[in-house]
């Protein structure tokens, strides 16, 4: 948010589009091994196997990447640096971290990460030298030092082996597939569908949007170190038909990870125009009209990554994704033909709207199929 203050709504519509793009390809590249360490570990109990299986289909998916990469963004050599400095953080090991429940010494190290990058930023802004050649090397840096801290403090480098692994890896690649289709459709929501206001509004209107979108990632990374914690234990409650422990733990859920996204969505809706106002410049006053349907939005994405984890954690990842696809493409083909006359209001509405029925699809569909498989097989 800082930095978009200091850009101004045009250049940080040119930043956003630099991570769009690499958010695109870390899909590829993590390749859905974040989503299922935890099911993997519970069905095969040995991190050492699952951690050199997924780190080697990591290294594979970035070369291909890579590749594609340079293909596709090569007239634009200040773009695809960019994109290669975000990209290197798909190579951080909180899954391995996760599996050894240790998702707090993980959280650290992130937090540390995050520390230095902004810090660093901070001091740009205070020599007044700040760019985006300056921000993304910053970037690269900091992601650097704690891959390198990761690798030693896990000491997996040890633990990584090849031998015998290829069979492994190519039935964990075909399993996450329907999982990398699906993070390709739901990227449509936050992601494509932010280039295709590019291609409508123009770069500004991008950038004043995206500076919005900021606080939907605030509640996302939060969102996303909840998950950690029980992603785990519900993926195994699940595995082992524990009905009982599985409404405990999605108990927990609801109440350590939806309840405080609530909190902050009302303080959004009640509060929007002082918080625009204290966070950022003039140039960005038309966001106080979104951060209530941000507020929706992030109540949305709270809640659907308890269904993220039930959907993995039952084996059907078909389902899951053809859901996905559907709604990603329900919402691709309404801003991008009939979006005529949008703003970035209307486009915000359409995709907590979309956002919304497909989380609610998710569940009802799970409720009425995979549960009863669960109940009927139950231990308790």
């Amino acid at each position: 948010m800082t930095l978009a203050n200091q850009f101004g709504p045009a250049e940080f519509g040119v930043y956003s589009q630099a991570l769009i793009y690499a958010s695109l390809f870390s899909i590829i590249i993590n390749f859905g091994t974040e989503q299922t360490a935890s099911a993997d570990m519970a069905a095969y109990k040995n991190s050492v196997e699952t951690m050199s299986c997924f780190t080697w289909l990591r290294l594979i998916m970035f070369g291909i990447s890579s590749i594609v990469a340079y293909l596709i963004l090569s007239e634009d050599g200040f773009l695809l640096y960019f994109v290669f400095a975000l990209a290197l953080t798909n190579f951080n090991l909180s899954f391995y971290y996760e599996i050894r429940k240790e998702n707090s010494r993980y959280s650290y190290i992130h937090l540390i990460e995050r520390i230095v990058y902004i810090s660093g930023a901070f001091v740009l802004i205070g020599f007044d030298i700040i760019s985006l050649e300056y921000i993304f090397m910053l970037y690269a840096a900091a992601t650097i030092m704690s891959l390198l801290f990761q690798l030693q403090d896990s000491r997996v480098l040890t633990s990584i082996r090849m031998k015998g692994l290829f069979r492994r890896i190519t039935l964990v690649a075909q399993h996450n597939l329907p999982l990398v289709i699906t993070g390709l459709a739901v990227f449509t929501f936050g992601g494509i569908s932010r280039i295709v206001m590019d291609s409508k509004l123009g770069t500004e209107t991008l950038g004043i949007y995206s500076a919005g979108w900021q606080m939907v990632t605030i509640a996302s990374i939060y969102q996303a170190q909840v998950v950690r914690v029980w992603r785990l234990q519900i993926s195994k409650a699940i595995k082992e038909k524990n009905i009982i422990e599985f409404f405990d733990f999605v108990k927990t859920y609801l109440i350590f990870s939806v309840v405080p996204i609530c909190l902050l969505a009302i303080f959004f809706w009640l509060s929007s125009d002082w918080i625009v106002r204290l966070i950022f410049i003039e140039e960005y006053a038309s966001l106080a009209t979104l951060l209530p349907t941000f507020g929706v939005l992030i109540v949305v994405i709270s809640i659907s990554g308890l269904a993220e984890i039930c959907w993995i954690a039952s084996g059907k990842t078909m389902i899951y994704m053809v859901a996905a696809v559907f709604y990603g493409l329900l919402l691709l083909t309404i801003l991008y033909f009939f979006s005529d006359g949008y703003g970035m209001l209307e486009f915000a509405k359409v995709t907590t709207f979309i956002h919304t029925a497909w989380m609610i699809t998710l569940f009802v569909v799970w409720y009425l199929r995979i549960y009863p498989e669960i109940k009927m097989n139950s231990k308790n």
